[in-house]
């Protein structure tokens, strides 16, 4: 009797099955989907920066003046209120203080400054604060804030989509700033601007010097702000007045 091979079991080793898949297609559409992926969001940070160029920051400051973050209300205070040595050009910074027992500082959209009054409460000198105030306006007029918000976007809106509720972190997006380069060069136009007031650069490190540690250094490592040590050292290489006394600041 002859045997007949049917067409089915003819073309067995080329069906596709559980046990027989296709790899090829598999490893095609995941290219094509990262590909597609890459050049949208490379087109949207073009786009971004095209509009953070363009926007000027008086247009910044109407455009998102009326936002709400849904956030607790904060203190418009005048920081200069609680400082002998006056910071200058403060002229259209807003500064906010926030009841909050976390120690921290940020820049956020129209031009404004959060502080915490934990933050207050654990500054040593008056320096400090002046840091502080500088380096988050540097930011603000490096536009760096804007530009974190318009480059997390795409994933805020696809985690929006994905039905995570993300309005109450939409400040920690806003200043998120992913980039070494650009808090060590608020650092360094802080530096230029207190030498110019003749103090003590030194008396600013309270905060860098309590988290100098192994352990810190390590997670700065792979942060996006440099690390302690760095920051540090960059700080008393470019202090021109280390034996001037440091002042006192009090908080009320």
């Amino acid at each position: 009797m002859k045997t007949i091979k049917l067409p089915i079991e003819e073309n067995k080793e080329d069906k596709i099955n559980p046990s027989n898949p296709d790899l090829w297609w598999f490893w095609k559409m995941l290219f094509i989907t990262i590909s597609i992926l890459v050049i949208s969001y490379s087109l949207f940070y073009i786009f971004a920066y095209f509009i953070i160029w363009n926007i000027s920051l008086e247009k910044e400051r109407r455009i998102f003046s009326d936002i709400s973050f849904n956030q607790e209300k904060w203190k418009l205070i005048n920081i200069n209120d609680f400082l002998v040595n006056k910071i200058e050009n403060l002229e259209n910074i807003d500064i906010y203080l926030k009841e909050n027992k976390e120690i921290n500082a940020y820049a956020i959209l129209w031009w404004n400054i959060i502080i915490t009054t934990w933050l207050l409460k654990n500054i040593k000198y008056e320096e400090e604060l002046i840091f502080i105030i500088w380096h988050k306006m540097e930011h603000i007029k490096n536009r760096d804030v804007l530009q974190s918000l318009l480059t997390y976007i795409p994933f805020y809106l696809t985690l929006q989509f994905m039905w995570f509720d993300l309005n109450e972190q939409i400040l920690n997006i806003t200043h998120s700033y992913t980039n070494k380069t650009i808090e060590l060069k608020a650092d360094n136009w802080w530096i230029n601007l207190v030498n110019k007031m003749r103090l003590n650069l030194n008396c600013s490190l309270n905060f860098f010097e309590k988290e100098n540690n192994i352990f810190d250094n390590s997670l700065q490592l792979i942060s996006d702000h440099p690390t302690n040590i760095k920051r540090i050292k960059n700080i008393k290489e470019k202090n021109e007045n280390p034996k001037k006394k440091c002042n006192k600041f009090i908080y009320k």
